[in-house]
Parts: C-alpha cells; structure tokens; sequence
C-alpha cells in the first residue's frame, strides 16, 4: 500500500486523476454552471486531497491496521467520547456533572434579589461580503451566486433584480454590512462585539488566497471605522470560508496558514502581540477578558477563540491530521483549567458549533 501512496504522489498520475474528476464534474453536473465552475474547483481540492491520500491514506499502517485489522500492530482503539467526558467530570463539583447544570444557575439567578451586573453582547456570524455585488442584476439566478454582473439583468417575467440592500440568493453588499455596524453603534451599544467569520463571497470556485484575505481586511477596515469612537469590545475569530480553499487548513507545523497570517496584524488593536503571535501558529488565540468600558469581569475570566477547522469534515487534512490538530485541545484543556482554578469566567468563541468537534 505504500507504493500506492508513493504512485498517488507522482505529478502525472496526480494530472491525470484530475482530469478524470473535472470530466466527471461535467458530465454529472456536479457543480451548477459545471463548465464554468469544474474546472477552476477540481484543482483547488485535488491539490490538497492528493498529498492527503498519499500520505495518510494509501499507506499500510492505514489500510493493513486499521481498516483490515489484519496487521498485528499498531492497535487501533475508538475513544468512547462519553466515558472520556465522564472521566474528565470526576474531578468537577457535583453540581456540574449532569446537564440541568445550566438550568440550576438559572434558577439560581431568578431567585437572587440583588442587583447583578449584565453584559450586552453582539454576535455577527456569515457576513459573506461580495466585492462584485451589483444593485439592478439578475438576482434569481441559475448559478451558485447571483447578483453579479456575470450573471446578466433580468431580461423576462418572473427574474428579480438585485436591490440595493441584497437578495436571497446574493451575498452581502457592503453598504448592508455599513448600515449593520452604524447601528450595533447608534442603537444597540454593545459592551462586546463577537464576529465569528465566514467574510467571503461564495466563488468558491474562482477565488484566491489574496481574494479571500482582503475580505477580512475589508471588513476589519469597517469594524475599527465604525466602532473608532466607543469603547466597544471586538471579539473576532475565521470561519471555514476565511482560509482557502473553503473549508481545507493543514495544521502539520505552525505558522503555515497564508490568509491568516495575511490578516493578522490588522487584528492586532483587539489581540494584542501575543495574541496575535499565537494566532498566527494554528488560528486560534486567548487573552484576558478585559472590556474596554471598563466593567470589570470576575478575576482571571478569559476570552477563547477556537480554530474550528478541526470540526469541519470538509477539511480533508484532517482524515490524517488526527492526533489533535495544532496542539489544540491540549491547549483549550489548559486554558479553562488555568480559569476554573481563578474562579474566573471564560467565553468561547468559533465559527462551527462544537458538536461536529466530535467526529
């Protein structure tokens, strides 16, 4: 199985598999506007599932000990997530250990007659901002993303042209995204802004490393101009569709990830250096909870953004990258320790809910 691996890894038969799919993609209209969008997107993947099968997938310790069970050793053995949960909850107060926990704080709450301190928080997810967003074009569409120009203007009953705020089938044109941030400021006045990604448009097919970084450049450019003159808190973390290609992120070494550490820096007002240099290795960060109003959180209460690309079954890296990808839960384990043991209070924050973190 090896050199099965090693043949998968030549460049011709890696062409030549390539073509195959970008014909099947074709032929099966796997993709709408297939001629288009095929032969721009079978590339993008097949450049990251290749390596993957080659070096994770076709190899004999995979098929031989894993899936065969033919192989003596290594032994492989599925953690059962509910025995490891239940271990990791003996060390906890009893109170926690079953799921009316949150409930009982709640409770707990309501029956308490003093007064407490609150918190008003602003969570903006999926912005998916379009550069090419064009008012007056078709807006119902055939293609996978309307209201471009490239899809034409509404020619006969029954077509919908684009409006000025957007269309359901369209992603979002920034004078939206403006009027969204003018009011989180002039009318909701947050003590904390969470923006948990997803910023590019949905071109998946045609878009670049440069192309889906500037959209996060762009919309941190309108967060920090909107929010210039308040003392609102921005809590920020990428999305599946802020690396590329969508949904793919090696976590082999640190620091390799071009669109993030393309974006970075201009996190850096809300980061802070080592915020921002951790970030940089895998794309998850964590730092003090300290809102820039000024009300003050329970000692030692940290803010964790986590990197949900290790939740995304899109993300192929992972079908090898499998023994905690980026230090990752290692880290997020310390991280609430280290606020359990301060008493402190910790707010996560990702783009894909925890539960796909489970597969």
């Amino acid at each position: 199985m090896d050199a099965v691996g090693g043949l998968m890894s030549w460049p011709f038969v890696e062409e030549f598999l390539l073509t195959i799919a970008e014909f099947v993609c074709i032929a099966f209209r796997l993709a709408d506007a297939p001629v288009k969008i095929c032969p721009q997107v079978v590339p993008q993947y097949g450049n990251a599932l290749f390596p993957v099968i080659s070096r994770y997938l076709a190899t004999r310790d995979r098929v031989c000990n894993e899936w065969m069970g033919w192989c003596t050793a290594p032994v492989y053995e599925q953690i059962d997530l509910n025995n490891l949960v239940n271990e990791m909850m003996k060390s906890k107060p009893l109170n926690t250990r079953d799921d009316n926990y949150v409930n009982s704080l709640y409770e707990q709450i309501a029956a308490d007659p003093n007064q407490r301190e609150t918190y008003l928080a602003v969570h903006i997810s999926d912005p998916h901002l379009d550069f090419e967003y064009k008012e007056g074009t078709l807006a119902n569409c055939n293609s996978y993303l309307c209201c471009r120009e490239d899809v034409g203007y509404p020619t006969k009953a029954g077509d919908i042209p684009a409006g000025k705020w957007g269309g359901y089938m369209c992603d979002t044109p920034r004078i939206t995204l403006q009027s969204m941030l003018d009011y989180v400021k002039t009318e909701i006045k947050p003590d904390m802004f969470i923006w948990t990604g997803d910023n590019s448009a949905h071109n998946v097919w045609s878009n670049t490393n440069e192309e889906v970084t500037a959209y996060t450049v762009a919309i941190t450019n309108e967060i920090k101009a909107y929010f210039a003159d308040t003392d609102i808190t921005v809590m920020p973390v990428p999305g599946n569709h802020d690396t590329w290609p969508v949904d793919i992120q090696s976590f082999a070494a640190p620091g390799i990830n071009w669109p993030i550490n393309h974006f970075k820096d201009t996190w850096a007002d809300w980061l802070g250096p080592e915020g921002v240099e951790q970030f940089g290795k895998y794309g998850y960060y964590s730092m003090p909870l300290t809102l820039r109003n000024g009300k003050k959180m329970p000692r030692g209460s940290r803010l964790i953004a986590y990197n949900s690309q290790i939740c995304d079954s899109l993300n192929w890296w992972l079908l090898g990258q499998r023994t905690d990808p980026g230090h990752q839960f290692a880290w997020l384990t310390n991280e609430l320790e280290a606020v359990e043991a301060e008493g402190g209070v910790a707010i996560l924050i990702a783009h894909i809910d925890p539960n796909d973190c489970q597969h």
